[in-house]
C-alpha cells in the first residue's frame, strides 16, 4: 500500500516538474484501502467548469496512463476497480520587489494546481488524492 502511494507521488512530481517550477506537492490516501487488489481503472469525465484545454487534458491522462501502465494497472472502459478524475485550476499571483536606485517592479505569475482524485466508483469513496502547485508562466510588468 505504501509502495502505491510513493509511486503515485513520484509520477505526479515528474509530471509537474517537466512543465514548470513546483512549489508544493502533497498527497493523502485512505489507509484502509488495499491497493494490491486494484488492477483496473478508468477516467471520469470532467465537469465543464473543471475542463482544461484538450491538449493539457490529454497530456495529463497520457502521463498518468504511462505511469499506471508501467505499474501493471490496466485502463478499461467498463467496471474499473477505481476511477480517476483530474482538475486543473489557475490563478494569478503578484510578487513585488525593488532593484537598484529605488526601481520598483512586479512579477505577475500564473500559479496552477493539478488535483488527481482516485475513487471507488461503486462506493463514491475517495481512496487517494494528489495535489501539485506550480508556477506556469512568468511575465514582468
Amino acid at each position: 500500500m505504501r509502495n502505491a502511494s510513493v509511486f503515485l507521488v513520484s509520477w505526479l512530481i515528474v509530471l509537474i516538474i517537466s512543465c514548470s517550477t513546483v512549489y508544493h506537492v502533497s498527497y493523502d490516501y485512505d489507509r484502509g484501502t488495499d491497493f494490491t487488489k486494484l488492477k483496473t481503472y478508468s477516467w471520469l469525465p470532467l465537469k465543464p467548469e473543471d475542463q482544461t484545454s484538450e491538449s493539457n487534458e490529454g497530456r495529463i491522462q497520457t502521463a498518468v496512463n504511462n505511469q499506471l501502465g508501467s505499474k501493471g494497472y490496466k485502463l478499461v472502459s467498463q467496471n474499473p476497480d477505481f476511477s480517476i478524475v483530474a482538475k486543473v485550476a489557475t490563478k494569478d499571483e503578484y510578487w513585488y520587489g525593488s532593484g537598484y536606485y529605488g526601481y520598483r517592479y512586479s512579477h505577475k505569475i500564473k500559479a496552477g494546481t493539478l488535483l488527481l482524485d482516485f475513487v471507488i466508483p461503486r462506493e463514491y469513496r475517495l481512496i487517494w488524492r494528489g495535489e501539485a502547485v506550480a508556477f506556469l508562466d512568468y511575465s514582468y510588468s
